[in-house]
């Protein structure tokens, strides 16, 4: 049996399997539906009046990946705010590229819109930028955004204090998280009983909540309720259903390198209801997230 491989060591990888999970959410079950639908209330109506005078808005992005969630955000916030200067962090530099694609087919649309990409980590950059030497202060912005990307913090409670600390005043921390009732949440739950120290712990909406608790940091958010078509993990030979398996177990080739006993009890455990419904025939995980908004 090979060994099992943590799929954060391989990030074009990740985001190979990552374009799958979010493909096989479908358009109603994607973040970018929910982005078109109701980012402007709950961000840019929030912006507009809290940083009228934001010439350009500055906006950091963390964990942009392609770019898709970003431009869509972009597109909603380009008729309040015309000019919008985007420093984009990733640590994989095919995402990157895919953005930089993404936003010159876009070029109509983005009109306004200046880019610099970092192909870095987020715990990198605020390493970098707050141990800056000869009293230099770490840049400002108006909208710092993390869609899907706090899960990995080394130090959540500092990783969330820097980030807080590098908004203008008036503006907005916007950070998309699952909830505990995620399927894959559940999933990486259900291994760790098996498997001592397999992963390490995904961060959820509630410890994001109880660490901005603790620092005093009032935040508004609510579950959105999404699904995912998961049919095609039950069937061999599924370079699909491989892909998602890969993204909810966080392994790489998890069907072909799992020792049997936890191959069998993940894939028992996804058809469980806490995992899983049946709907007109297809399999469906649950993708529950939480937009959180913290203002400064």
């Amino acid at each position: 049996m090979a060994e099992m491989k943590y799929i954060l060591n391989d990030l074009d990888y990740y985001s190979e399997v990552y374009q799958t999970y979010i493909r096989c959410s479908g358009r109603h079950g994607s973040i970018q539906e929910w982005v078109d639908t109701a980012f402007k209330e709950e961000v840019v109506e929030k912006l507009s009046k809290r940083c009228q005078s934001a010439d350009p808005l500055k906006v950091l992005g963390i964990g942009s990946g392609a770019g898709n969630i970003d431009c869509a955000m972009l597109e909603q916030l380009l008729p309040t705010f015309p000019q919008i200067t985007n420093t984009i962090l990733d640590p994989s530099e095919a995402q990157n590229d895919r953005f930089k694609k993404l936003v010159n087919e876009k070029e109509d649309t983005l009109k306004g819109a200046s880019f610099e990409w970092k192909t870095e980590t987020s715990d990198q950059y605020l390493d970098k930028i707050f141990s800056c030497e000869g009293g230099a202060q770490p840049p400002k912005f108006h909208l710092i955004h993390a869609v899907h990307v706090l899960y990995y913090a080394a130090d959540l409670k500092q990783t969330l204090k820097r980030l807080h600390d590098m908004l203008e005043d008036g503006g907005l921390l916007f950070i998309i998280i699952v909830s505990r009732e995620c399927t894959i949440i559940k999933v990486h739950e259900n291994m760790n009983e098996i498997v001592t120290d397999l992963r390490p712990v995904l961060l959820t909406d509630e410890m994001i909540g109880a660490t901005l608790d603790s620092q005093n940091m009032p935040y508004s958010g609510e579950q959105v309720t999404r699904y995912i078509k998961g049919t095609s993990v039950f069937k061999e030979g599924s370079q699909d259903g491989d892909h998602l398996l890969d993204f909810l177990t966080h392994s790489k080739d998890f069907r072909k390198t799992a020792p049997d006993n936890l191959r069998e009890s993940v894939l028992k455990y996804l058809r469980d209801p806490e995992c899983s419904m049946e709907k007109d025939g297809e399999i469906l995980f649950f993708r529950y997230w939480v937009p959180m908004s913290v203002p400064k």
